[in-house]
């Protein structure tokens, strides 16, 4: 644990399907160094990055995507090799739900079957360890990357009841939730030259073996 006293920390708790789906698919930049991006966009003000950690939820291949859950893997132990985030995380459900069908003039039709896949726990997770490691003194400052409104009471707990400061960096240039502004101290966006200038190693050298960056990453495929 550290005191404020002995120094300024600012603690990041990363939002990962918000960032991956509001920042990184559309531009095609996946393989994150996140200590680094947090580098970039966080003000010097708040002191040194502490605690990097990410909450997401293993993805599961399926038709259309096969290979993704491979990616995500490999992405995983770079983080980790290279002490640039601690993964934390969550799980998928697959549930089988009927569903109105949308026609083509855009009424409601008759309803359809689907597989639906939901993430469960991530967003419970952050807000968790957020409110504890605050209440613990963990840190000077926090940084939020959502733009997932559901995380503004948390945000709101630290921020104004315990008077630390809450960066919230949103992924999802032109939308903003308009709770995580109202809660949070200031509020930074992820750019595209964010994502570009803050890369992992093309190759990450580890105790047993080699990580290498997925050859579809390379070609800027965005799943």
């Amino acid at each position: 644990m550290r005191d404020q006293a002995t120094g300024l920390f600012i603690d990041v708790f990363i939002d990962g399907f918000n960032l991956e789906f509001g920042a990184m698919r559309p531009t095609g930049l996946h393989w994150i160094d996140l200590r680094r991006l947090a580098g970039r966009i966080l003000p010097r003000r708040y002191g040194e990055i502490g605690g990097v950690f990410l909450y997401t939820a293993p993805l599961l291949d399926r038709d259309g995507c096969v290979g993704v859950a491979t990616k995500q893997g490999m992405w995983f132990r770079a983080l980790t090799a290279t002490k640039a985030a601690q993964v934390v995380l969550g799980h998928h459900v697959r549930q089988l739900r009927s569903l109105p069908r949308i026609e083509r003039d855009g009424t409601e039709g008759p309803p359809v079957k689907v597989v639906q896949t939901i993430e469960k726990g991530s967003d419970v997770n952050l807000a968790v360890d957020l409110v504890d490691r605050a209440h613990r003194r963990c840190f000077g400052a926090a940084a939020v990357v959502s733009n997932d409104g559901d995380l503004g009471r948390a945000v709101e707990l630290v921020s104004r009841d315990l008077s630390i400061p809450v960066v919230v960096i949103n992924p999802q240039p032109g939308r903003q939730s308009r709770g995580l502004a109202r809660a949070a101290t200031e509020i930074r966006t992820v750019r595209p030259t964010d994502l570009a200038r803050s890369q992992l190693p093309n190759r990450i050298e580890t105790a047993t073996d080699f990580i290498y960056k997925p050859d579809a990453w390379w070609r800027g495929e965005r799943g």
